[in-house]
């Protein structure tokens, strides 16, 4: 029995010491400095990929703007008022600048000396998917190159370039997706022919005319 007790008591003071070890073990601080690490720093960037998991989503329409490897030919959700209308007020503060108010590439830091973005109203832009304005946002498109941001670029995931930022980074999928929709409605508020026009559409157009003419506005 006494044996039991002085092996116990041995025992506690073992565990004791590696406790003691393990809380005083070498450790590295937030933002401190390392020897071990090329760089010398503690601190380190995520594996390439990783996701908070909270943020993780599978759907690559709605995250990525790709559907099979390809552009997306779709919104990933129906287009309302309040979509649009969230789409003008980020549009305003990340697109305005360069591709100005209706997206014809005259923005104020354009006239300042920066290169003009295409505008949003040639041919080619305006038979461009909702997937490719998208991507645009989040990695950049091939205009230095000559050549538009083609579906093949589109399984580069995280290609850009000096042209184009890289914005959609500063923002979340869905307003990506409403800026995407704002843009699709400016092209519409410019290319609609009056065939395309409701009776209801007629008569507030020609109210506006009619206002107009009562301020003694033009055309």
């Amino acid at each position: 029995m006494k044996r039991f007790g002085w092996a116990l008591l041995a025992s506690a003071f073992v565990m004791a010491g590696c406790h003691q070890d393990m809380y005083e073990q070498p450790r590295l601080n937030t933002l401190s400095k390392s020897d071990f690490f090329a760089d010398g720093s503690a601190a380190r960037m995520p594996v390439e990929g990783t996701v908070a998991r909270d943020d993780y989503n599978p759907d690559k329409l709605f995250t990525e703007g790709l559907e099979n490897g390809e552009l997306a030919t779709r919104f990933p959700s129906p287009v309302t008022k309040a979509m649009l209308e969230r789409g003008r007020e980020r549009y305003d503060v990340f697109c305005l600048p360069c591709h100005g108010k209706a997206g014809y590439g005259d923005g104020m830091v354009v006239a300042r000396g920066y290169k003009q973005p295409r505008s949003f109203h040639i041919p080619e832009l305006r038979e461009m998917p909702p997937g490719y304005f998208y991507r645009t946002l989040i990695v950049g498109t091939e205009e230095l190159t000559g050549r538009p941001f083609l579906p093949e670029d589109a399984k580069v995931v995280g290609k850009g370039d000096m042209v184009h930022p890289v914005l959609g980074k500063n923002m979340k999928p869905e307003d990506r997706w409403a800026i995407v929709a704002y843009i699709y409605a400016l092209q519409k508020s410019q290319y609609t022919g009056v065939n395309e026009l409701t009776p209801e559409d007629m008569a507030q157009l020609n109210q506006s005319d009619t206002n107009q003419e009562a301020q003694g506005g033009g055309h």
